[in-house]
């Protein structure tokens, strides 16, 4: 009677666990104006200041062409910022770009930029991770860095990131401490490139536009680069379910977030410039490190550390957003279901964290070097962006939602940052055409074949429902429901 008993209550939980499992749970709104402000703060400063001056000084040819450029790159990047805060208060969801393109210009489109954004996502943590590596091992390795030790600390690192953003509490106290971090860093370098030109003078900038570019190939690289160092401006985007009060905070947060960054970029290329000098800012690969042996001497060694710590945050931050994104593809129906299911206790997005988190781990394996998956990363996402301003350009002239109180920019702005991204995806392929452009291309054309092979005809793979069910029940997960 006993064992009956005991087989009956055992029976009634399993089902009962299973019937939790039924129940879709939601985003929670927890990311305040504060919080959303470190997501995109510390989202857009990981690696690119710490790698972008050199390819920006590289391709402008002088330090007061490469100053014009960095500060275009911040109106860019607050234009553009500002554009899609209207589509996200008019539309209200999360997911960001693949939300927007899907409800303004369609599915297929919208599907194609989908993979792109989350696999460019994973790229850009790779990078960061990569970047990591290589400022913790150049104090000890004053030489060149083994590539596969380099790549062996990066795929820790994206594992412990991994690892963090499992707790959502413990991620977030994280965001916030690192944002500490890299503000105060950055305005270190700051007051030292003042402090330096105070004592020693401004040699190295007595004639800011010598040697300067004529070519307009080049200076559109260049803006991939500075671009490069304000990816992420987008990133509370990609959280709107989450995000408190989103109709004023996600404006709020990347408005003050945006015009930090480009102030400090701005500042700290100046103190580059001031220190070392335009030469040794393009021949160095570690150019903080650099800036801080001539500044500080042998305690110029912490740079090092802080810079890890700061692209550290990078990720942090990116792969927070990144798995909601992801999570918004699959609820919709855009890839596997697997990828769509959360953890029901704390709406965590573990299983497309983990997908993040190999993709991102095989980048780091097969990349070769960090300006050309730079370069990859940019020209892909580019037409990523024409086709969000398009889908906000269409939505306008449609009035979308026009009665309802958002955030709202004037018509030609979309239509100017419109050309502005098809200006840099088109010119530097036909002034110089390279491999990465190539692989944007074959990619572009293998999502839009998967989306009609698996999205138009509707074909499964039926072993995928057996392996979902296994995984829900055993993981405990659930497929998220919108917040709506």
């Amino acid at each position: 009677m006993e064992k009956q008993q005991h087989a009956a209550d055992a029976a009634s939980a399993t089902e009962s666990h299973i019937a939790d499992l039924t129940v879709k749970p939601k985003f929670i709104r927890t990311i305040t104006l504060f919080m959303a402000v470190a997501l995109n703060f510390g989202q857009i400063v990981g690696a690119g200041i710490f790698i972008s001056p050199k390819g920006v000084l590289m391709f402008t040819g002088s330090p007061g062409l490469s100053l014009i450029v960095w500060t275009l790159c911040g109106l860019v990047a607050m234009a553009s910022a500002v554009c899609y805060a209207e589509l996200a208060t008019m539309l209200k969801e999360s997911g960001g770009e693949w939300t927007y393109i899907r409800r303004g210009i369609g599915g297929a489109p919208a599907f194609v930029a989908g993979l792109l954004t989350v696999t460019l996502g994973s790229g850009g943590f790779a990078l960061v991770a990569i970047v990591a590596s290589e400022y913790l091992l150049s104090p000890f390795l004053d030489c060149s860095k083994p590539p596969y030790l380099v790549k062996m600390l990066a795929i820790a690192l994206v594992i412990f990131t991994f690892y963090i953003n499992t707790s959502t509490k413990l991620v977030q106290k994280i965001v916030k401490v690192t944002l500490v971090v890299k503000v105060l860093t950055m305005l270190s370098i700051v007051v030292g490139g003042f402090y330096w030109m105070a004592k020693e003078g401004t040699s190295e900038l007595a004639q800011p536009f010598k040697e300067t570019t004529t070519n307009g190939w080049e200076v559109a690289v260049a803006f991939y680069s500075g671009l490069f160092a304000y990816v992420g401006w987008d990133n509370v985007m990609n959280l709107t379910e989450e995000v408190k009060n989103y109709k004023r905070n996600i404006p709020l947060s990347i408005i003050i977030s945006v015009s930090m960054v480009t102030a400090l970029y701005v500042l700290i290329n100046i103190s580059y410039y001031a220190v070392i000098g335009p030469d040794r800012v393009i021949a160095s690969d570690v150019v903080v490190l650099e800036w801080g042996k001539v500044l500080f001497g042998e305690w110029g060694i912490i740079f090092s550390f802080l810079v890890s710590l700061s692209a550290l945050g990078a990720g942090l931050s990116g792969l927070y957003a990144l798995t909601r994104q992801m999570c918004c593809l699959a609820r919709e129906g855009h890839t596997i279901q697997l990828l769509a299911m959360v953890d029901v206790k704390q709406s965590i997005p573990v299983i497309a964290m983990a997908n993040q988190t190999i993709l991102a781990i095989i980048f780091c394996i097969v990349g070769e070097g960090i300006i050309a998956m730079l370069n990859f990363l940019a020209f892909v996402g580019g037409f990523v962006k024409v086709m969000a301003m398009v889908s906000l350009v269409k939505l306008k002239l449609q009035k979308h939602n026009d009665n309802e109180e958002r955030f709202r920019v004037p018509l030609p702005l979309p239509i100017l940052m419109t050309l502005v991204y098809v200006y840099l995806a088109v010119v530097p392929i036909i002034n110089n055409p390279n491999w990465y452009h190539l692989y944007g291309v074959l990619l572009i054309l293998i999502f839009f074949v998967l989306y009609v092979v698996f999205i138009k005809f509707k074909s499964r793979v039926s072993c995928f429902d057996g392996v979902t069910l296994f995984v829900q029940r055993l993981l405990g997960v659930a497929v998220i429901d919108k917040f709506m």
